[in-house]
C-alpha cells in the first residue's frame, strides 16, 4: 500500500515536472557548437548607399525598398578570411558628391560638368549624359580626328567670376572619369592667364601609376588628384603659374570618348576615397589609403568610414557587399523550436528531442540584387543525431505546421559528416522565402546547451558558459529530476504489479 501511495504522488511530480521541462516554442541557440544555424552567403549590390544611412557594417546593409521605407537587411557584412578584408567594393565615378560637380564655388550656382558652360572647336562636342550608374557626367567627343589634329573644349572661370588667382600652386587637380574611346591622346589643362599650363593626359601607351597620367586606356573609375605645383610647368607664358583662367579638354590624333563625373581644381588637399588592407611581402597586412585610381574598375576598400569625411553626404552607387544571412539574423517570428524529454525511452541512449524550424529568404526590391548565392549549412552534430532534415522552397510566410508536407524535401542523406559545411540551395532567388525544418535526438549536454539563449555563452548569472547560466542549471536540475522520477515510477510500478499478483 505504501508504494502505491509514493506511486501516485511520484506520477504527479512526474507529469509536473514533465510540463516545466518542455519549454513553450521558441528560438535556440544558434551560437552553441551545437546549435544549428544556416546561412545565405551573398553578393549583395546596392542601386545607393547613401552615407547618411552610417558608415557601419550594419548601416551598409540599410536600402530603401520599393516604397521608399528605410530598412534594413537581417543579415550581416561578412569579413571573415582574407578575401573579405576589404569588403566594400564600388567604381569612385559612381559616387555621387557635391564635392565633384560643385566647381567652380563662386555662389554663382555654376557647375563645369554643365555642358552649357563650355565652348568647343568644330571637331569636338560636348554633352551631359551619365554614367553607368546614373551619377551625372559631362560627355567630352570628337569624330573624324586625323593625324597630327587636335580639337578642344574650353570652360572658362573668367565668364563666372570664378578664376583662382592664390595658392595656385597649392590646388589640386582632381578629376574622375570614364574612357569609352581613347584612339589618340587627350590632355586634361589647367591655363593660367598668359597661357602657361599643367597638363595631365590620357594615353593609351602610358602607364596610369606614372605623374601626369589620369588614364592609360578603356574603362571606368579612372580617378587622378596631384598637386598643381608638383606638376611641370608647359606653355607660351611668363613660366610663373598663376591666375588660373581655363580649363580645357584637349583630343590629339585620333577619336576619343570622355565622361567625366569628378572635376575639382579648388581643393588645397587629396580627397581620401578609402583604405584598404594590403598584403607585403613579409605576408603581414597593412593599411594603404586609396588616393588615386590607376587601373579602372571597381576599388575595394575596409570600411564605408575609410572614406574622405567630405563624402558624409554622398551617394554611392553601385555598392558591392558580401553578405551572411544566418538564422540568428531573422526576426523570433521566423524561427521555431520545440523540445521535448524522452520520457518514454523512445529513443534508447537519448534524453530528449528537439525539432527546429527557420524561415529564411532574400528581400525583393528595386535597389538590390544578388550574385553567387547559396544556402548553406555546417553540419553541428554527429549523423546519429539527425533523425530528419527537410527543405521547402517558395513558402512565402505561411505558419510551420500549416507548410504541407508535400513542399518539403528530405535532406537527411546530405548530413553524413560533423563538422563539414554542405550547399542546401544554390539555386535561391529574391523574394522567395524557404524553411529548413530539423528533427534532432540529443544527449542530454546537447538538450540543455541547444535550449540556453544565445547571449548565455558569455556566462554571467544569467548566462551559462558551460554551466548554461542559471536557466540553463535550473533546466538542467528539472531534465534530470524527470530522468531519475521516470525509473522511480517504472520500478515502483513493476513492484506493485508483483505484489498485486502475489495476493
Amino acid at each position: 500500500m505504501i508504494s502505491r501511495r509514493i506511486l501516485k504522488k511520484l506520477t504527479v511530480a512526474l507529469l509536473v515536472l514533465s510540463l516545466v521541462a518542455t519549454p513553450a516554442l521558441g528560438a535556440w541557440n544558434y551560437t552553441a557548437d551545437e546549435g544549428p544555424n544556416p546561412y545565405y552567403t551573398y553578393d549583395l549590390t546596392k542601386d545607393e548607399h547613401r552615407m547618411e544611412w552610417g558608415t557601419s557594417h550594419g548601416d551598409a546593409l540599410t536600402y530603401a525598398d520599393d516604397d521608399g521605407k528605410v530598412t534594413t537587411i537581417d543579415g550581416t557584412v561578412n569579413t571573415s578570411g582574407d578575401a573579405n578584408r576589404n569588403p566594400y567594393s564600388f567604381t569612385v565615378t559612381d559616387i555621387e558628391s557635391d564635392e565633384f560637380t560643385d566647381f567652380p564655388r563662386n555662389g554663382d550656382n555654376v557647375s563645369a560638368l554643365d555642358s552649357a558652360n563650355w565652348s568647343t572647336s568644330a571637331g569636338a562636342t560636348v554633352a551631359d549624359t551619365e554614367t553607368a550608374d546614373s551619377v551625372d557626367a559631362l560627355s567630352f567627343s570628337t569624330s573624324g580626328l586625323a593625324d597630327g589634329s587636335s580639337e578642344d573644349a574650353t570652360f572658362d572661370l573668367t565668364v563666372h567670376n570664378a578664376e583662382i588667382t592664390s595658392d595656385e600652386n597649392k590646388r589640386f587637380l582632381q578629376v574622375g572619369l570614364d574612357v569609352a574611346q581613347l584612339d589618340g591622346t587627350v590632355d586634361i589643362e589647367v591655363v593660367d592667364a598668359n597661357g602657361d599650363k599643367k597638363v595631365a593626359t590620357l594615353n593609351g601607351s602610358a602607364n596610369a601609376s606614372n605623374d601626369g597620367i589620369v588614364a592609360d586606356g578603356i574603362g571606368e573609375g579612372w580617378f587622378f588628384q596631384e598637386r598643381l605645383g608638383d606638376m611641370p610647368t608647359e606653355g607660351s607664358g611668363d613660366g610663373e603659374f598663376n591666375d588660373i583662367h581655363e580649363v580645357r579638354i584637349v583630343a590629339h590624333d585620333a577619336d576619343s570618348d570622355v565622361s567625366i563625373s569628378a572635376l575639382n581644381i579648388d581643393k588645397m588637399s587629396r580627397y581620401t576615397l578609402g583604405e584598404k588592407q594590403v598584403e607585403t611581402s613579409d605576408d603581414e597586412w597593412e593599411t594603404e589609403t586609396i588616393y588615386e585610381v590607376t587601373e579602372s574598375g571597381p576599388i575595394s576598400v575596409e570600411s564605408l568610414s575609410s572614406l574622405d569625411e567630405s563624402f558624409s553626404s554622398a551617394i554611392i552607387h553601385g555598392l558591392t557587399i558580401p553578405v551572411e544571412q544566418r538564422a540568428e539574423d531573422v526576426s523570433s517570428d521566423d524561427v521555431s523550436a520545440e523540445f521535448e524529454v524522452d520520457e518514454n525511452n523512445n529513443y534508447p541512449g537519448y534524453y530528449g528531442t528537439a525539432t527546429l524550424y527557420v524561415r529564411n529568404g532574400l528581400p525583393d526590391a528595386y535597389d538590390l540584387s544578388f550574385s553567387n548565392v547559396e544556402y548553406r549549412d555546417n553540419q553541428t552534430l554527429g549523423s546519429d543525431r539527425y533523425m530528419a532534415v527537410q527543405y521547402a522552397e517558395d513558402v512565402g510566410n505561411e505558419g510551420f505546421e500549416d507548410i504541407d508536407s508535400s513542399n518539403f524535401a528530405d535532406i537527411t542523406d546530405s548530413y553524413s559528416e560533423q563538422g563539414e559545411t554542405l550547399s542546401v540551395d544554390s539555386t535561391v532567388q529574391s523574394g522567395d522565402n524557404s524553411v529548413l525544418k530539423y528533427e534532432l535526438r540529443l544527449n542530454q549536454n546537447e538538450f540543455n546547451t541547444l535550449q540556453q539563449e544565445p547571449s548565455e555563452s558569455s556566462g554571467g548569472f544569467w548566462g551559462g558558459g558551460d554551466g548554461g547560466g542559471i536557466f540553463g542549471t535550473i533546466g538542467s536540475w528539472i531534465g534530470s529530476a524527470v530522468a531519475a522520477l521516470v525509473g522511480i515510477v517504472a520500478v515502483l510500478r513493476r513492484r506493485a504489479s508483483s505484489a498485486v499478483g502475489g495476493e
